[in-house]
């Protein structure tokens, strides 16, 4: 039997949501709030925007441009029933636009992968740098890409 001490290095907690098709997620300990509704404003060339959040600036990347779309489209906004996670980089704090409500979920470490490096750069998800692959109830599985925040900088 395991401890409490022994099974909180065996899991960890992070916030996930959906992208596209995709699952991804990022540690607990580099979200800083998640927000609902907040308004995003910007040009919608790069999927890239910026909100205002107390008494700064916050820069918001709309995941779902960033990783599935090929041309510039309508300027970047926070769509009704959308959410912002703020996370903090290694240089300031930023947003991760995403349209349906996180959740929060602990993550065995056993089940948890290095991307290769290979996949990285020849598909979109440059910005993740792990993989986990979950088992479901009815015998399928869940993918879950953790998010590597300081890779949106250079997307």
């Amino acid at each position: 039997m395991q401890t409490v001490e022994q099974s909180s290095t065996t899991t960890f907690r992070v916030v996930t949501f959906p992208v596209g098709k995709l699952t991804l997620a990022v540690p607990i300990e580099s979200v800083y709030r998640v927000l609902s509704e907040i308004p995003v404003e910007g040009s919608g060339e790069r999927g890239v925007g910026v909100a205002h959040l107390e008494d700064y600036e916050l820069t918001v990347f709309d995941l779902e441009y960033q990783l599935f779309t090929q041309k510039p489209s309508e300027p970047i906004s926070a769509p009704a029933g959308s959410y912002l996670v703020v996370v903090q980089s290694q240089s300031e704090v930023l947003g991760l636009l995403v349209k349906q409500a996180p959740t929060l979920m602990n993550l065995s470490r056993d089940r948890v992968r290095v991307l290769p490096q290979s996949y990285r750069q020849a598909d979109t998800l440059t910005v993740c740098s792990h993989v986990a692959v979950l088992e479901a109830e009815n015998q399928s599985s869940n993918t879950v890409f953790l998010l590597d925040v300081e890779q949106l900088f250079q997307h």
